[in-house]
């Protein structure tokens, strides 16, 4: 396995500022000691997005607060038979499913 790290947001705009000064990719590859490609990719988002700060990531938002998941966590321990059905009352169905599953608990 590769050891990666990621590149801080400060390194990156060292390498925005250092290209805008007209440094060539393998002087910034030295000078930061990242891969060519990185120095590339960093370079792309920027010319792309006008930032170099990492955006949100995608997919479904958190239907459930923190209080639910402990109101949900605790029913579950309380009377494992019947809480699948009464914790879809609180969301979607397989909310409660993926949350029972995350916390080890078996489903019927």
């Amino acid at each position: 396995m590769s050891s990666r790290r990621e590149t801080t947001e400060s390194e990156r705009l060292m390498v925005v500022n250092w290209s805008k000064e007209g440094k060539s990719l393998r002087e910034i590859t030295s000078l930061i000691g990242v891969t060519h490609g990185c120095v590339q990719k960093i370079l792309q988002k920027y010319k792309k997005t006008g930032s170099v700060a990492n955006i949100p990531g995608r997919g479904c938002k958190e239907i459930l607060s923190t209080t639910a998941k402990k109101k949900i966590i605790h029913s579950v321990k309380k009377d494992p038979r019947d809480t699948v059905n009464e914790a879809a009352l609180l969301a979607e169905v397989w909310t409660p499913r993926r949350k029972f599953h995350l916390q080890n608990f078996p489903l019927i």
